[in-house]
């Protein structure tokens, strides 16, 4: 029983990571087809939520 109960948790789990992959490909693709001044500002967008996020790690941690 617990083998069975794994392994759906196993592909529960592999069928989340999927959808977040297929999720952030769809997200790339969409900036690949942005203009140039729309790809630029995703990007600083991204690299402020990465620093807010590490930002927020780091205070946890220390």
């Amino acid at each position: 029983m617990k083998t069975i109960l794994l392994v759906a948790a196993s592909a529960a789990g592999g069928v989340v990571v999927g959808n977040m992959i297929h999720e952030q490909v769809a997200k790339i693709e969409a900036v690949a087809k942005a203009k140039p001044s729309t790809r630029e500002a995703l990007r600083v967008g991204e690299q402020a939520a990465a620093a807010t996020l590490l930002f927020g790690l780091l205070a946890r941690t220390f």
